[in-house]
């Protein structure tokens, strides 16, 4: 298990700020709110997310006493599939119990372990059932390593992402290429990338879960989808301007 993915875990643990602005929380009807690991290896990450919103630990708060209905989905190419299946079948062995109240933790958050390769990502994403501009949420450890990945990565997050999208990398610099890539080519595929680890070091509430990150070089980005709208507005604001 890489370090990052023990940072991004605590980020979104002790952090609620993410959720706040996914459809789970925004829609009075609170559809479910997806979360998709990219490049999950043993699945730490995934599975770990989907036992808090299991628990309440994530979703829940005082005015909502029943989380807004989550899945999971924890996914990788087919040489590793195999033990990041058998790591989900060791921690959650069983099926879910039929629950006659229709509130049961097991019936209002799922869990699934699917084939995603960046390179065909619509043919698997439809096997999957995972429809496109879907998932509310994307994260991601040390999946930029290799130049050659980043662009099919970003071709594939645009493709599961929608309006209210947001990302979240934790990545440690492996290859200062792939890197840099990501940063030039992120707003072609309508994403605006920040990096928030300095944000994330300096706050108090949040120092105790993931100081250790610094220390290790470790950098938390967050990716928002841009509002084509709203710039093709200001650009045209901005011609009608320079025209007078």
């Amino acid at each position: 298990v890489w370090e990052t993915s023990y940072l991004l875990l605590n980020y979104l643990l002790a952090s609620n700020e993410w959720l706040k602005s996914t459809t789970g929380l925004d829609s009075s009807v609170s559809p479910t709110r997806t979360v998709l690991e990219i490049g999950a290896g043993c699945g730490m990450l995934g599975l770990t997310l989907h036992k808090a919103f299991a628990l309440g630990i994530l979703g829940g708060g005082s005015d909502t006493p029943i989380a807004p209905p989550s899945r999971v989905v924890v996914t990788e190419t087919s040489e590793v599939l195999g033990n990041l299946r058998s790591n989900m079948e060791r921690n959650f062995p069983s099926p879910p119990i039929p629950c006659s109240t229709g509130t049961s933790a097991e019936q209002h958050h799922q869990l699934s372990v699917e084939e995603l390769d960046w390179t065909r990502y619509e043919d698997d994403c439809a096997k999957a059932g995972i429809e496109a501009h879907s998932v509310d949420c994307i994260v991601g450890t040390d999946v930029v390593f290799s130049t050659r990945f980043v662009l099919p990565m970003l071709e594939t997050m645009q493709f599961l992402s929608n309006s209210h999208t947001q990302i979240y990398l934790c990545l440690q610099e492996r290859c200062v290429d792939s890197h840099r890539l990501l940063w030039e080519k992120a707003p072609s595929f309508g994403f605006c990338a920040k990096d928030i680890s300095e944000q994330v070091y300096s706050d108090v509430a949040l120092a105790e879960a993931c100081r250790f990150g610094r220390a290790l070089d470790c950098k938390l980005l967050k990716l928002t989808v841009v509002d084509q709208n709203s710039d093709k507005t200001k650009k045209k604001k901005k011609k009608k301007k320079n025209s007078k």
